[in-house]
């Protein structure tokens, strides 16, 4: 709050009804303040952006807080997306909250994905993401 014009908040899976109510904040909400400020707290989720574009002096990069989807091919897609609505199974918005880069060629994790190149990581190859259970790995 004290620097808005440098810092932007984006949405991630934990803004979401779902994961807030399995991971304790919801009740914590609840049992301190009652069920219609948690329902406040779920339309601030929502109201939050899906991404920011960050300009740098080393170009312009596209901030989320998960990844990639194989459903976007366009910033105008992304910025299409209805962030009001819980993330469905299968779905951009749930890529974009949370997909995950694949790991770095003999970095830690590489061994679930043996198909990629020792000299880099082709974007257009879509795995399933284990470790999450939804989305991919990119």
């Amino acid at each position: 709050m004290r620097h808005p014009r440098h810092i932007c908040l984006v949405r991630g899976n934990h803004e979401c009804r779902s994961v807030s109510g399995h991971f304790g904040f919801k009740e914590e909400c609840v049992r301190k303040y009652g069920l219609p400020v948690y329902y406040r707290f779920l339309l601030c989720f929502q109201t939050m952006p899906i991404g920011a574009l960050v300009h740098t002096d080393y170009g312009t990069m596209l901030a989320l807080h998960g990844g990639l989807s194989p459903k976007i091919a366009r910033l105008e897609q992304l910025e299409r997306l209805n962030r009001f609505v819980e993330p469905e199974e299968d779905d951009a918005l749930q890529d974009v909250l949370w997909a995950d880069p694949l790991p770095e060629p003999g970095g830690e994790g590489d061994e679930r994905c043996p198909e990629a190149a020792a000299d880099k990581i082709v974007l257009q190859h879509w795995r399933p993401n284990p470790v999450r259970g939804c989305s991919y790995l990119f």
